[in-house]
């Protein structure tokens, strides 16, 4: 076996990093398309668990969700380019995981701006939220905390 060759053990720990990382990235997909999908398409879809902006789907009025998915929408106007990029890296992702020699800074750099991306929408949702709540009188902060505590407990029971 030359130097060159990794060992039987190497060679798991790198499929095993593959996996991981296809996991994670995954899981990094997962969450940008539930705060999307809920931001966008509420009426359409309703989350099950506590999963990223998921009480906040159930809680807010619809004119409240409404208000959110138009600023967004106004903050975000080429949201729609963001699956066209997530399908580009993606299909990017595959061609690095079948080239040989594999290189795990190039899953790493696929991976690191992939996630930068969802960062930053994530934040830019969580910010009009925030923002969509501090323009809340007492009475309709307070009524969203009533909705809260109901929700919470309706979910305790499941």
């Amino acid at each position: 076996m030359s130097m060159a060759e990794p060992t039987g053990k190497a060679q798991g720990m790198g499929r095993g990093l593959k996996i991981t990382l296809i996991l994670s990235l995954a899981f990094n997909l997962f969450i940008v398309a539930v705060v999307a999908g809920s931001a966008l398409n509420h009426h359409r879809w309703r989350p099950h668990g506590d999963i990223g902006a998921g009480i906040f789907t159930e809680v807010l009025t619809r004119e409240d969700r409404r208000a959110l998915r138009d600023a967004f929408i106004a903050a975000e106007p080429g949201f729609r380019d963001h699956r066209a990029q997530t399908r580009e890296d993606m299909a990017r992702l595959a061609e690095v995981l079948r080239a040989e020699p594999w290189d795990p800074s190039a899953v790493d750099a696929l991976i690191a701006g992939h996630s930068a991306r969802m960062t930053e929408r994530f934040d830019l949702g969580r910010r009009l939220i925030s923002d969509r709540i501090a323009a809340m009188s007492a009475t309709d902060r307070a009524a969203l905390a009533d909705r809260i505590d109901a929700e919470l407990k309706r979910r305790q029971r499941r």
